[in-house]
């Protein structure tokens, strides 16, 4: 076996080691967690078209929405189904896509390492130990918004990185995925706006790339 299959292979092992400890008991506490009581019943809402106000951009929501919408055809345990959003909804048709989601937010954080490092080992030790970050892990159990936030930030930074190898001109098509990305973060907190930009002109600043 090459270097390069049992790289490939110890990537799917942390993947999917990142992917079971984030589905395990995920219909866990039958009720709302944490702002579980804002997200949850707004992304309800927005499926069954209630009209209310929102504070924030709806992207996070509208993914709840979706989560919801596609949890609900799972067969689901009667003692994990309530009310508490404003519709008979089981714990786990609100939570499963955040849960997905996080799980590849372990591979991001490893592939900045690795855009920093070009280290293949470097990559695989971040990875494995962004599986298990305490923060990330709970994120991705409960329907809030942080998750959806990680995920477009690191990855429009991921993809940042990639266009510029060596600080040369960054590739165009990358560069849109990028803002593409960081777009996405924005559409769920206007305060990313600031302090995305700030962070990207002070990056851009540093390698002399405007």
């Amino acid at each position: 076996m090459n270097s390069q299959v049992k790289f490939n292979l110890s990537i799917l092992g942390i993947f999917l080691f990142s992917l079971g400890i984030r589905f395990w008991n995920l219909s866990q506490f039958n009720t709302l967690v944490f702002d579980e009581v804002y997200y949850a019943k707004y992304g309800n809402e927005y499926l069954i078209g209630k009209d209310f106000f929102q504070s924030h951009p709806p992207l996070s929501q509208y993914l709840i929405a979706i989560s919801i919408w596609i949890g609900s055809h799972f067969p689901a345990d009667p003692e994990t189904i309530n009310n508490l959003t404003g519709s008979l909804r089981s714990t786990f048709s609100y939570r499963w896509l955040n849960a997905l989601t996080g799980s590849f937010i372990p591979l991001i954080i490893g592939g900045i390492a690795y855009q920093l490092t070009q280290r293949k080992t470097v990559f695989l030790i971040t990875t494995f130990l962004a599986s298990l970050d305490g923060l990330f892990l709970v994120e991705s159990r409960y329907a809030l918004n942080n998750i959806y936030l990680i995920l477009f930030g690191l990855s429009g930074q991921l993809f940042f990185f990639i266009s510029t190898p060596e600080k040369f001109k960054p590739q165009l098509a990358i560069i849109i995925g990028s803002l593409f990305r960081f777009s996405g973060k924005y559409q769920m907190e206007w305060l990313r706006i600031f302090t995305g930009n700030i962070y990207f002109y002070r990056y851009c600043l540093v390698n002399k790339i405007i």
